[in-house]
């Protein structure tokens, strides 16, 4: 009886899905390390976002499924320009889509008891992973001034806050549905900069 090669196969499998992966972030030859982490980060949250939108419609919380479909569709628009049309993601635009969309979905989805503080920190890292080195202090500032602003405006006008979730079950499936987003981005920036210094100190050994 013939015997089955599952080290074959897993290595066969790895080697088909390492190919897939890099035929959509693009190649290194190609790409720099910033496109590829936005390319990367894209293909990410575009699919969170899939399966985020209808479960946030399903649960009533329509501003943030409609903030993340307008992000999803951003994402999507940059991604595949980027990527097949190699015309490189506009950094600014980027960013200022994140306050746009962010600053709206704060009032909307509760505030400072909501989700929108765990994504704020993570879209300024991407921000960051994906523009110039000059701009970085620029982007910080802008970030940190938006964020005091509109939670200066919620301290001072509470009203303009709306609440689309009872405490308890509501804030436990808002935390759960976002948690995951900065999550995955976290760790794809922080894996594209771990592999490529590893890769340069590598190279510098030789």
């Amino acid at each position: 009886m013939p015997k089955l090669n599952f080290n074959s196969a897993n290595d066969n499998f790895i080697s088909k899905a390492t190919e897939s992966w890099s035929g959509l972030i693009g190649d290194p030859s190609s790409f720099p390390l910033e496109r590829r982490i936005f390319h990367s980060i894209s293909i990410g949250l575009i699919v969170l976002i899939i399966l985020y939108v209808p479960y946030n419609l399903y649960t009533g919380l329509y501003v943030a499924a409609i903030s993340a479909l307008l992000v999803g569709l951003f994402f999507s628009y940059q991604y595949y320009f980027s990527r097949f049309k190699n015309k490189p993601h506009n950094n600014i635009v980027f960013g200022l889509a994140g306050i746009l969309v962010f600053s709206i979905n704060y009032f909307a989805n509760s505030g400072i008891h909501g989700s929108t503080d765990l994504i704020w920190p993570v879209y300024l890292l991407l921000v960051l992973a994906i523009s110039p080195y000059r701009q970085h202090v620029i982007w910080v500032t802008v970030y940190l001034l938006c964020f005091l602003a509109l939670h200066t405006v919620e301290y001072y006008y509470p009203s303009l806050i709306q609440h689309p979730f009872t405490a308890g079950r509501g804030q436990f499936i808002d935390r759960v549905t976002s948690f995951p987003m900065p999550v995955i981005g976290i760790y794809i920036i922080i894996r594209f900069i771990r592999h490529s210094y590893d890769k340069e100190r590598k190279a510098a050994e030789r």
